[in-house]
């Protein structure tokens, strides 16, 4: 069968996203299905572009070792040599230490831009630049994207600053090179936004809908499925409906508030034939954690988190293919 897969964003949850496709990735090549797209934003449109890149390699694996590479290899930080920590401890440093150091594959902080004054031009002088993020993008799409009859569709969203519309670059319509996948990215206030073609773009995270229906009305569109051809939808959503504990300090009403928005995004009821819906559940710290603490251990326990879900997502899935068979069997 046909396969869409949608990976969600959220700065080092994209690690849950690599774990759910370790499992994904093997199942979708037990089952003979085709992979025909995969599509993302803001980190998600990282995960999407190394599956993209790979999902043709020797290793017939789909992108899922080369995307485990990039997370434990490039971009997970180890925290530093002291003693034994809490659980909240080692959050909180993992979070103070993105917060004020960046990350060496994704983001460096900009501290001449963190003064109150450079607020007042916040859009030219951003908290950190991207280009370390860019550099990577270069680095896994060369100078595009672009896909055959025989390799996926890569499609990333960003948002358009001035109308707000959720724009999808697919390669289905052309390159989709280091530029939109860095304008896919590019988080307000942290990042610069990314003009393309005149406009400016930024996260698509930011925007209210989801890829999911434009990406899969631009498959039926293209010529990639027919209206009639069956068509599974595989989404991976990283953000938490609930919320492992209360929130106490500033850091975590802020994060729980991006949790609350962007929960469930991917859920849209859409005329799929199936949709197999792999949810992230909450972690007792996550609003400490938030958006900066890309630390080894976070990192470990959000793949890990990953696979666990996505191998309880193949099983709901399984369970209700048996019931249908047993329900036709039953009025036979």
């Amino acid at each position: 069968m046909k396969t869409a897969v949608v990976f969600q964003g959220g700065g080092p949850l994209g690690a849950f996203g690599c774990g759910a496709w370790q499992v994904v990735a093997p199942w979708l090549r037990r089952q003979g299905h085709e992979l025909v797209a995969v599509a993302g934003a803001s980190i998600g449109a990282l995960n999407s572009a190394v599956v993209a890149c790979h999902a043709q390699d020797e290793h017939d694996d789909l992108g899922a070792a080369a995307l485990d590479r990039l997370w434990r290899r490039d971009i997970a930080v180890p925290l530093p040599s002291v003693p034994p920590m809490t659980d909240e401890m080692r959050a909180w440093s993992g979070w103070w230490t993105g917060f004020a150091l960046g990350n060496p594959a994704l983001f460096a902080p900009l501290y001449q831009n963190w003064h109150p004054l450079a607020g007042l031009r916040r859009v030219a002088l951003p908290l950190y630049s991207q280009q370390r993020m860019r550099s990577m993008f270069e680095r896994i799409v060369g100078d595009g994207y672009v896909s055959d009859a025989s390799a996926p569709v890569l499609a990333v969203a960003a948002t358009d600053v001035l109308s707000g519309a959720l724009r999808l670059f697919s390669s289905a319509d052309a390159p989709v090179d280091a530029v939109q996948l860095s304008a896919s990215a590019a988080i307000p206030l942290m990042f610069e936004p990314v003009t393309i073609e005149g406009r400016l773009y930024c996260d698509g995270e930011v925007n209210r809908r989801s890829p999911v229906a434009p990406l899969v009305n631009a498959l039926r569109d293209g010529g990639r499925i027919t209206a009639e051809e069956p068509l599974q939808l595989v989404t991976i959503g990283q953000f938490c409906r609930n919320a492992g504990r209360a929130p106490r300090t500033s850091q975590e009403l802020l994060d729980r508030s991006l949790q609350l928005m962007l929960a469930d995004k991917l859920a849209e009821p859409l005329d799929v034939t199936h949709h197999i819906d792999i949810t992230r559940a909450p972690e007792p710290h996550d609003n400490i954690s938030g958006q900066f603490d890309y630390s080894t251990p976070r990192i470990e326990a959000l793949i890990e988190a990953g696979r666990i879900a996505a191998q309880a997502g193949l099983d709901a899935l399984r369970a209700r293919s048996l019931r249908v068979v047993a329900t036709s069997a039953g009025r036979a």
